[in-house]
């Protein structure tokens, strides 16, 4: 049901400035700034009569029978379910066996006064691994991330800010020859996480009663917390959902092998 095509290397050297062998030209995908956008749906939730505490860290957990204390500095939250949606925080609270910690690295070019030869401004995203992705910003600039490498101190991976951030313009100079000389005006670096079998961890944990968990590691964070929002909001109103065997927290996570192929149509 995706609205998607497959592209040959002659329609892809005929709409961009790069030649590949292959690609899905996929439509109906949407950019967002996702600093506002959380902020969104914090705003919007608590419209809806959420109760939203700033800068209220639980210090530890005590799990009854009936539920969850959640201990802060300032009191403590008495909670049926606990939902714990915090990133890739979630390994220093509770190890997976099967996620794995990497740094990753992006970097935003300068404006640009003219584009390159870059079809409908797409979002690009490599089917490689490591990966590399670009897409562009209303005001003309260029995001290019990826060069992801072995997780290392915060120290270390500033360090490396400078010199991943030039490789990223390098790759994408390589792309796009037209913008060659084209200045950087931002680089960062953060962690990323993944899977070793590529699948999010969503659902209940057994040494945590009344607790689900929500880790959409992988490049698909939004879709799959927005597939774990739908799972979990049934589960806790009492509604069975088995799609959750697929995400659980306790299951085997060897990687399966697959073919090129294979893994762009997941993309």
């Amino acid at each position: 049901g995706f609205d998607s095509e497959f592209w040959e290397e002659d329609k892809i050297a005929a709409l961009y400035s790069f030649s590949k062998p292959a690609g899905l030209y996929s439509r109906g995908d949407a950019e967002a700034n996702p600093y506002r956008t959380v902020h969104s749906l914090i705003a919007k939730a608590a419209s809806n009569g959420v109760r939203v505490f700033e800068q209220s860290e639980a210090k530890h957990y005590e799990f009854t029978e009936d539920g969850v204390i959640c201990h802060t500095e300032s009191g403590r939250i008495i909670a049926k379910d606990v939902i714990f949606a915090m990133g890739y925080e979630t390994q220093e609270f509770k190890k997976d066996r099967g996620a794995e910690l990497i740094n990753t690295y992006a970097v935003m070019t300068k404006p640009l006064k003219d584009f390159p030869k870059w079809h409908e401004r797409s979002l690009l995203w490599e089917t490689a691994r490591p990966y590399l992705y670009f897409r562009t910003t209303p005001e003309g600039r260029i995001i290019a991330g990826g060069k992801d490498e072995q997780l290392t101190d915060p120290e270390r991976r500033e360090v490396r800010v400078i010199s991943q951030g030039q490789k990223l313009l390098e790759e994408l100079e390589a792309l796009f020859p037209e913008i060659k000389g084209i200045e950087l005006e931002y680089s960062w670096g953060a962690v990323f996480g993944s899977t070793r079998d590529g699948l999010p961890y969503i659902g209940p944990h057994p040494k945590f009663p009344h607790c689900y968990f929500i880790e959409g590691y992988g490049g698909n964070g939004t879709v799959y917390s927005m597939i774990a929002a739908e799972l979990l909001t049934d589960t806790i109103a009492g509604k069975h959902r088995p799609e959750l065997d697929l995400f659980s927290l306790t299951r085997s996570a060897k990687p399966s092998p697959s073919k090129s192929l294979d893994v762009m149509k997941q993309n």
